[in-house]
């Protein structure tokens, strides 16, 4: 009776029927503010005017292929907590909240690697919306904000430990800035706005634009304002497969709205298993005379650039008028079964519900012949101005014996976190060819437009002229390639490849003509493992030491930190091993829980100035006589292990593709010469790696590449297979976050969790 009395008393002098209306609108009240609460890891965005669309909605319509849990949302709060309207939750459910509720989840790297894991506290899961992020980030296995690398921390270094630290040590700040959902992303390129996806995004602008807008300011008005803020935006294209899925996906992202586009269905189902996304060249050709084409002058690469031919032409010569920018080239296809009959597919303004079109150039339907590729670029090689396709490809040939001489590979199964049985392969052929383009009938002398015979308007891509007559160069090159000049004094050009399947690094030199052909070759390396990525770099931090008379076409990359017409130094090669990490190690570095002892040091899974010991980065200097001499080969890194999942029971392995690209837009545009940071894409390694340039140690020996010494800066530990790594420069949306502009920002595909994480990097200065 003492405890009804004292209960009627806290409610005044109601009765009991009301005493328990009272208690329902309390506990009522009490779940819908929890049920309002953002959860941590979650950035609220500015909220936009009534006739302004949120730049990053999360209730957007969704495209009939994506799923309809794609969205970005940020992954931080700190300044952007501002705002969260956390009245109605209890101190007790505050008090279980991590502290990255408070804090934004930024951190430094210096002297000392540091090792990043990104996880999902099921706390955070727990309480969070599922529209929501619930990504935390865990810094040498404590909380961010714990952590002696968080950001705050650095702030109170005094100015001349500071200064050391950016000149010897490249210090750089990390945030997590937003997480992507998409389906299975596994190749992820940065292009920029104004290209492949721009028809789709400008109808989208004017759909979101309103009508007395566009009838007071004129449509053109409006199209030409957003051209001119398109061309600095990032547009990142990304593509996605599935062992049991029929088709492939190919997704393009606005980095500025935070809009995710899909392909139409016609064009997903064309797609078995896409790979890398490239450009497409704004003109096919241009009519320059087949003696204009011949010359290959010193610094003249206009011919073979993947760039618009209308820049380099004179008053004679006419360039094609139409404009193919708006197209996306996809490389297609793997070795798994019912995914080998791959192409190389041209993708016409991609995402515009009205014209979108997809064309194959290769054979894939009517050919016996079960070919995959992974990468294709356009090049002259017939030497009259027409853009062909260079290209390698594989393929494990039906009913050959296992007992082939060339048969070196094996199929290594996974039981139990560790390596199980090893079974034969198929041998596998590889082959480099050049998709030629077809020839117009005639070209209009008035016009320079190239014409069929019957009077219209020649395109390369229409059903007559499919598919494209291949030429094979020779057999050896399978996956990887880059393409280079070697010496402009001559009529060749050289590609580089990583033989996966051959286990080596080859150079062969291709004569430009009527039909062309292979008049050199060599083995660069035999020793290697199974080659993988491979791209040219110029690593030197003095211009003089790098050859001009050298010259890059195509660097083999996504990431074009070298363009057409740029020296090179050094070719990157990684070896793709399947060696497992033993589990004693797996458990030490791996975080099981969430707070530890700050003081506790977590290694970094790899190793650099070290024996080679399982997956490596290997770096070759390019000598000057590059037809005799041996190409000198030193390790950056080593010890890439695959972590033993479920997932990784096919072909795994471990390093996958690597990168170079710099901090600062302006350190790559500047006139001071800077070593650039080197990215490796773990793949079944499950992580991201960054290396920063070092100066040689006591440890290396007085013939040692000096250019070629790095250590490990940060390693993105992931948990599932990271294909690949984007690089751009833009902002990333239109968020609270105090962005440093012209700043890398680095996307990372997270395949099994259907993410892609997006960090930003700084100087570290507020």
């Amino acid at each position: 009776m003492q405890q009804r009395k004292t209960l009627l008393q806290s409610f005044g002098s109601s009765s009991l029927p009301a005493v328990i209306c009272k208690w329902f609108v309390l506990t009522f009240a009490l779940l819908s503010s929890v049920h309002a609460f953002h959860p941590p890891g979650i950035a609220r965005r500015r909220i936009p005017s009534s006739r302004e669309k949120p730049p990053c909605p999360t209730n957007r319509e969704v495209p009939p292929l994506q799923v309809a849990s794609s969205s970005i949302t940020t992954a931080t709060l700190g300044g952007l907590g501002r705002g969260l309207g956390r009245e109605g939750l209890s101190k007790y459910h505050q008090s279980i909240l991590s502290r990255m509720a408070t804090d934004r989840q930024r951190f430094v790297s210096g002297r000392y690697a540091v090792v990043a894991k990104v996880i999902e506290p099921p706390k955070l899961k727990w309480l969070r919306n599922k529209k929501q992020s619930a990504t935390q980030l865990m810094v040498n296995g404590t909380a961010v904000d714990l952590s002696l690398a968080s950001y705050d921390r650095f702030q109170w270094i005094d100015d001349e430990e500071r200064e050391e630290l950016y000149d010897k040590y490249t210090l750089l700040s990390w945030e997590l800035m937003a997480v992507i959902a998409v389906n299975k992303p596994g190749y992820v390129s940065v292009m920029p706005g104004n290209g492949a996806g721009s028809t789709s995004a400008s109808l989208r602008f004017l759909d979101e634009t309103p009508r007395w807008d566009r009838w007071k300011r004129m449509q053109g008005t409006v199209l030409d304002e957003l051209e001119e803020q398109v061309c600095s935006r990032d547009r990142v294209w990304v593509t996605g497969f599935s062992i049991t899925g029929r088709h492939g996906y190919l997704y393009s992202i606005d980095t500025n709205s935070g809009h995710i586009q899909s392909v139409n269905k016609r064009t997903a189902k064309s797609l078995l298993w896409p790979n890398e996304v490239g450009p497409v060249p704004a003109h096919f050709f241009d009519t320059r005379t087949t003696a204009t084409m011949g010359q290959h002058r010193q610094g003249e690469i206009v011919d073979t650039c993947l760039v618009s031919s209308a820049a380099a032409t004179t008053a004679t010569q006419k360039p094609f008028v139409e404009d193919l920018k708006d197209a996306v080239l996809v490389s297609d296809g793997f070795l798994v079964p019912g995914k080998e009959r791959g192409g190389i597919y041209v993708v016409k303004q991609p995402g515009n519900p009205n014209t979108e079109w997809t064309v194959c150039v290769t054979d894939n339907q009517h050919s016996a012949d079960r070919w995959f590729y992974h990468r294709a670029v356009w090049i002259d090689l017939t030497g009259d101005g027409r853009k062909s396709i260079l290209t390698a490809r594989a393929k494990f040939p039906l009913g050959s014996s296992n007992n082939n001489n060339n048969n070196k590979h094996s199929y290594t199964t996974v039981k139990n976190g560790k390596a199980g049985k090893t079974r034969p392969k198929k041998p596998t052929r590889g082959e480099l060819v050049c998709l030629e383009m077809p020839k117009p009938f005639r070209i209009d002398e008035r016009t320079g437009t190239p014409l069929e015979a019957d009077g219209t308007i020649f395109d390369p891509l229409s059903a007559r002229h499919l598919p494209w007559k291949v030429h094979v160069l020779d057999e050896g090159p399978d996956v990887m390639f880059n393409v280079v000049d070697l010496d402009t004094n001559d009529d060749t050009v050289e590609v580089i490849s990583s033989q996966f399947f051959g286990e080596k690094v080859t150079l062969h030199s291709i004569q430009r003509g009527a039909t062309p052909k292979v008049t050199f070759q060599r083995t660069i390396d035999k020793q290697c493992g199974k080659a993988f990525g491979c791209i040219v770099a110029d690593l030197n931090e003095d211009a003089a030491q790098t050859t001009t008379n050298r010259c890059v076409i195509d660097g083999g990359s996504t990431v074009e930190t070298l363009r057409p017409g740029d020296p090179f130094s050094h070719l990157l090669v990684t070896s793709h091993e399947c060696s497992f990490r033993e589990e004693q190690e797996r458990k030490r570095n791996v975080f099981t829980r969430q707070h530890v002892d700050k003081t506790e040091r977590v290694k970094p899974t790899v190793r650099t100035n070290s024996a080679t010991d399982g997956g490596s980065l290997f770096a070759y200097r390019v000598p000057e006589n590059w037809k005799t001499d041996t190409w000198k080969r030193s390790t950056i890194a080593t010890g890439f292990k695959v972590q033993g999942q479920l997932n990784n029971m096919i072909n795994p392995g471990a390093p996958g593709f690597v990168y170079t690209f710099h901090a600062r837009q302006q350190d790559r545009n500047g006139l001071e010469k800077k070593r650039p940071l080197i990215a490796v894409a773990g793949d079944c390694a499950e992580s991201a790696y960054i290396f920063r340039p070092a100066e040689a140690g006591a440890a290396d020996s007085d013939d040692a590449d000096t250019s070629a010494v790095y250590d490990l800066m940060c390693e993105l530990q992931c948990g599932s297979t990271v294909g690949s790594i984007g690089v751009g420069y833009g902002d990333f949306c239109e968020t609270d976050l105090d962005q440093e502009s012209g700043y890398a920002k680095l996307y990372i595909p997270c395949y099994e969790d259907d993410r892609i994480l997006v960090f930003g990097l700084g100087s570290g200065e507020e």
